[in-house]
């Protein structure tokens, strides 16, 4: 696929993405504002009704405290005089300030005067409501006589529900003009919101009519809210006036209303019309139309610019660039005469490939001349770490040479000399020929014990310089001598690396605690194995010259890990290594050793990694030790005990 067809496809999927997230995005924010608007005029609707109703409780409550604290009706409670209840309560007062009951209650209940009518005025009996007693239990009467104080206060106005519907009451104490005491009794008025009577529906559409809102007044406990598919218990529970869509027209919105006990009671149900939603769809699809179009536009805009500036010159590059491939001729210049970005670009293409080949060349060769650092710095470590032992033994030759009891022998062959005419008579009458046989004897033991020293002294010079000759003949030819395995006993291997830094570094004072496991003989790289051993020594060595230590201690721990694995563990009790050191101690270079070259712990890396092994290092922290472990695999050819 060309760049110019896959830019189309491109350009024209994020146009269509572009397009469909801000149709989504119209969808779910813009739609859900509108629908949130919507919501928000459906409570505001429902609270007017709500706060309508509200009115009409204090309208209600004020007009029965306006009766209740009237000078006339407290001397009524206290005469009962027939003759004011005749001119003062009649159905007349009761139509005229739109109530449907009217009681005058003494403070047991008893009714003094008292009528319920329905919106026809005529008798309406109510169960709640006994036309002559109330009785002394009543809610909405009050407790006792005795002065106006918060002990008297009384769950005056609210919803009550009755047989015949719901009705507004309003509870007031009967009291003097002033509000004062001593109560003689309870005013009780009511107005009926719903009934079973065509007539008592007239509250209700003056109510509409004043919120303006079409809605319906249900029992809460009524089989209307089960078809609705809501509960009165998620009506109560939502803070704010709930909000339901009943179809794609219309949205339904309801809140609840308190009996005067405090319980719910009515659920008031606004039905509104959707018409800003409506009006929210229409805006999100012509939306969808417009950015169709400009996201149309938009590309076949951006299409022709990148053709003309873009796709053209880069098609050019891209064919000159594959000619050089082809050819392997990077003098062929591109003649692309432009002063953007791109003709930059272009003779800048030119000029990187005339120093391309310069490059190449000087690549190499410093490329080779690293290795041969590298190998040369590898080699000097591991051949200095072998000759501090050879050293160390020409020393020991050297100091026995001088020491020799050769010269003792050649003084006592001199005397010999001196006599060799009579040497019977020199055995037995000279002082120094009795002597000489216990000189010669001891001259003897002295010769001999002085020759298996440095006849010992010389094996391990040889093994020393054979060693260097392993090591310089592995690191020219990379290869050499390295890689080849051997029957080797584990075991004498660390004591050969013991032996070799011990008399470098000095074992005053540091002891050697040995936990080798009986492991077979078996075949490994001797030359990698010894220059990693004698490394990880000399190190642990070094690392217990501290003279804060209390105890200075190496311990060598070889063990099986597996049945063609084995480990090789050099624990110190020495200064010990950083945290933030453990993860670079293996790195190149890396030392914290004043005289250190940081070359042969990373050596010693590579030399485990080349026998197929690893080398980990692990640490508590400083002043708390260190331990190096070698892991590698064997190849088991005998069984043999492997402790020296």
């Amino acid at each position: 696929m060309s760049l110019r067809t896959r830019i189309v496809w491109y350009l024209s999927a994020v146009v269509l993405v572009w397009a469909s997230l801000h149709h989504i995005v119209q969808k779910v924010f813009v739609m859900r504002s509108f629908s949130q608007l919507e919501e928000a005029d459906a409570r505001r609707n429902v609270l007017r009704v709500r706060n309508a109703i509200e009115r009409e409780k204090e309208e209600l409550a004020s007009r029965c405290k306006d009766w209740a604290s009237s000078d006339g009706v407290y001397r009524y409670a206290l005469d009962r005089d027939a003759r004011f209840a005749k001119e003062t309560f009649d159905t007349e007062l009761l139509r005229r300030n739109g109530i449907n009951l009217l009681y005058v209650c003494d403070m047991k209940g008893k009714v003094l005067w008292g009528r319920c009518v329905d919106g026809e005025d005529k008798p309406l009996r109510l169960a709640d409501f006994p036309p002559d007693d109330l009785g002394g239990k009543h809610p909405l009467l009050v407790s006792g006589v005795g002065p106006i104080d918060s002990s008297v206060e009384l769950r005056d106005t609210g919803v009550w529900l009755t047989d015949h519907g719901a009705m507004l009451v309003s509870a007031k104490p009967i009291t003097d003009a002033r509000g004062k005491g001593p109560v003689r009794g309870t005013v009780i008025v009511g107005r009926m919101l719903t009934g079973l009577f065509q007539d008592m529906e007239q509250n209700l559409e003056d109510l509409q009519r004043q919120t303006e809102v079409q809605f319906e007044l249900w029992t809460a406990n009524g089989p209307i809210l089960e078809t609705e598919q809501v509960s009165i218990d998620e009506i109560v529970a939502s803070k704010e006036p709930l909000v339901r869509v009943r179809d794609e027209t219309q949205l339904r919105a309801f809140a609840a209303l308190d009996d005067i006990r405090g319980q719910p009671a009515l659920v008031v149900c606004a039905t509104l019309p959707r018409l800003v939603t409506a009006q929210g769809d229409r805006a999100v699809l012509s939306a969808l139309i417009s950015t169709m179009a400009a996201g149309a536009l938009f590309l076949l805009v951006l299409l022709r610019l990148l053709q003309q500036n873009v796709l053209g010159p880069i098609a050019q590059l891209t064919e000159h660039a594959v000619e050089i491939g082809k050819n392997e001729d990077p003098t062929k210049k591109l003649d692309l005469r432009r002063e953007d970005e791109l003709g930059i670009l272009a003779h800048e293409f030119d000029g990187m490939m005339e120093k391309l080949a310069q490059s190449r060349a000087a690549l190499v060769k410093a490329a080779r001349h690293a290795g041969m650092s590298e190998i040369a710095t590898g080699v000097l470590h591991n051949v200095g770490n072998v000759l501090n032992s050879v050293n160390v033994s020409a020393s020991l030759l050297a100091e026995k040479t001088r020491s020799s009891s050769v010269s003792d022998l050649r003084l006592a062959m001199g005397a010999v000399r001196e006599s060799a005419g009579d040497l019977a008579a020199f055995l037995q009458k000279d002082p120094r020929g009795e002597h000489l046989y216990p000189l010669l004897v001891a001259l003897s033991e002295q010769l001999d014990s002085e020759h298996s020293a440095v006849e010992q002294e010389l094996k391990r010079l040889t093994e020393g310089l054979d060693h260097v000759k392993l090591l310089v003949q592995s690191q020219q030819s990379y290869a050499g001598h390295s890689g080849v395995l051997e029957p080797t006993v584990l075991a004498q291997q660390l004591e050969t690396a013991v032996s070799m830094t011990g008399r470098t570094v000095g074992e005053d004072s540091v002891r050697i605690v040995r936990e080798y496991a009986d492991i077979p003989v078996c075949e490994v790289d001797c030359h990698r194995l010894l220059e990693i051993l004698v490394n990880l020594l000399q190190n642990a060595r070094q690392a217990l010259h501290d003279p804060t230590l209390t105890e200075r201690s190496i311990t060598l721990r070889l063990r099986s890990t597996d049945e063609d694995r084995v480990a090789i563990d050099v624990e110190d009790t020495g200064v010990g290594i950083p945290p933030e050191n453990l993860e670079q101690i293996f790195v190149h270079g890396f030392t914290t050793k004043k005289n250190g070259h940081g070359f042969g712990l990373h050596a010693s890396a590579n030399a485990a990694t080349e026998m197929s092994g690893k080398l980990t290092a692990h640490s508590d922290g400083p002043g708390r030790g260190a331990r190096f472990t070698l892991e590698f695999p064997i190849r088991s050819i005998a069984t043999a005990g492997a402790t020296p």
